[in-house]
């Protein structure tokens, strides 16, 4: 299970663009690793919420399409970083 990411309102707000880097490389990391393997394990990527942006309900479901949340949202660049992680996990696919 790969659930780690930087996570946080104040690590998010602190240093975005160590979220972007940390969670985005990491990601890879993994998924190469796995990869390599002789008989590659099965990885299970955890992504967030914040992929769907902002609802009309409050509620996301995994059927919603992904939107970016707008530049100004403190949270953008979190949900930047889990969208390239599931980009990655279907590119590891």
């Amino acid at each position: 299970y790969h659930l780690a990411a930087t996570i946080g309102m104040f690590k998010v707000l602190s240093n975005p663009i160590n979220v972007l880097t940390n969670n985005i490389n990491c990601c890879e990391a993994i998924f190469e690793a796995a990869a390599q393997k002789k008989n590659p394990p099965v990885v299970f990527f955890a992504s967030s919420s914040s992929v769907y942006g902002q609802t009309q309900s409050n509620e996301a479901n995994e059927d919603d399409a992904i939107t970016l949340s707008s530049l100004d949202d403190p949270l953008h660049n979190y949900a930047v970083s889990k969208i390239t992680g599931e980009a990655l996990a279907l590119a590891y696919y």
